[in-house]
């Protein structure tokens, strides 16, 4: 199960020591990973 993504939220991810993906939970396929390094790529279909 995701999350509504919004700016706010994805500023405020901080990474792990492995890559991690947050979905968005009202448009499917679509989120964001951000890297160990504390790089945000958004995903989409």
């Amino acid at each position: 199960m995701g999350t509504k993504l919004t700016k706010t939220l994805v500023e405020k991810l901080e990474p792990a020591r492995k890559p991690t993906f947050v979905w968005d939970s009202s448009l499917a396929g679509f989120g964001v990973k951000v890297t160990p390094a504390g790089r945000k790529v958004y995903v989409a279909p």
